[in-house]
């Protein structure tokens, strides 16, 4: 028997916080916030990494899937949370 745990966290601007900073975290690798010009990294971690994964929904905007296609779990992620970010622009989204 198979055992998933999933925990969902609100990241907010107006917090001072960073989604594509949280998401490198998470993927315990390099990514750039495109709208701002900073990198993040944190491969030191990377051997606590056990798995990753990117589930879209049979929804998902097929402008989203094309920017994701061919790209690894954190480079899809990386692609995902530059959009969002691209997307909003309320400083405390």
């Amino acid at each position: 028997m198979a055992i998933m745990f999933v925990r969902a966290q609100v990241i907010g601007r107006g917090a001072g916080r960073n989604i594509v900073s949280a998401a490198a975290y998470r993927h315990r690798t390099r990514m750039m916030d495109e709208q701002a010009g900073t990198s993040f990294s944190y491969r030191g971690g990377a051997s606590e990494l056990v798995h990753e994964e990117l589930a879209l929904p049979d929804q998902t905007p097929a402008w989203l899937r094309s920017a994701v296609e061919g790209r690894s779990v954190a480079g899809a992620s990386e692609a995902l949370w530059n959009a969002v970010e691209a997307f909003e622009k309320q400083a405390n989204s």
